[in-house]
């Protein structure tokens, strides 16, 4: 982890253990989702306390990957993995551990979730054909909802679609990229309207945040000249600022 003043504190997983995803809970600990070095792998849930100590917990599933990582409210991480041709969201609690709802796109791999209006949110990219996407939901009682995500006007080939945040007016951003270039999508939840904007180069999308000015902040990598910057979208007016280059 790395303070505002840039103090900066290095936390090793147990040994024989990769890290991967990272979400972080309310009361100051972080979770992680990682998976063993050896193969087949096999995949836990680590929890690291503010006080440094780290506790593991073992996730069913062998070579399983990750998509996403969020808290609800009742202190529950909730998760994408596949398996083989297994798709499913998990809720775990350390007590009574893990609780699975299987979803019904064998074919797509889950990449990011979210918690927002009583739902978990997750986003889904199809393996086999690039355009086809899926955002769903699941409610409290393990009811599955699911929307098919078009591609950008335009876009031949949608090879990656990533990332997933709620924004205060009832709408879902993610992330992509295409044979037009780096995307920004917004989802509709009262609707299910699709927003794009399209971003006009060739970039590999990062993160995505929603700022107090209601802007959508990334990041993204210029392909060709290797500069990663943070950029700024503001959905009301469609125009596109840059913040900052920082990295080459």
């Amino acid at each position: 982890k790395m303070t505002t003043d840039g103090v900066r504190t290095e936390y090793n997983p147990p040994a024989g253990m990769n890290a991967g995803r990272l979400a972080a809970n309310p009361d100051g600990s972080i979770w992680v989702l990682g998976y063993t070095v050896s193969s087949p792998t096999s995949s836990y849930i680590g929890r690291i306390a503010s006080d440094g100590s780290i506790a593991t917990y073992a996730v069913a599933g062998t070579n399983a990957s990750f998509g996403g990582a969020t808290f609800a409210p009742d202190g529950s991480l909730w998760f994408g993995q596949r398996e083989g041709t297994g798709v499913r969201m998990v809720r775990f609690l350390v007590n009574p551990g893990l609780t699975t709802q299987s979803l019904p796109s064998g074919s797509y791999r889950p990449t990011d979730n979210t918690y927002t209006g009583g739902y978990i949110w997750y986003l889904e990219q199809n393996i086999n054909t690039g355009n086809s996407s899926v955002m769903g939901r699941v409610s409290p009682n393990g009811t599955v909802s699911s929307y098919t995500l078009g591609a950008p006007v335009g876009t031949t080939n949608v090879t990656k679609r990533n990332q997933l945040v709620a924004d205060t007016n009832g709408g879902l951003w993610f992330a992509g990229e295409g044979s037009s270039g780096a995307f920004l999508g917004r989802f509709d939840i009262s609707t299910q309207n699709i927003s794009y904007y399209g971003l006009g180069y060739d970039n590999s999308m990062g993160r995505i945040t929603i700022g107090d000015d209601g802007k959508v902040y990334y990041t993204a990598k210029d392909r060709g000249s290797g500069v990663t910057s943070l950029r700024s979208l503001d959905p009301a007016t469609s125009t596109y600022a840059l913040v900052a280059d920082y990295d080459r």
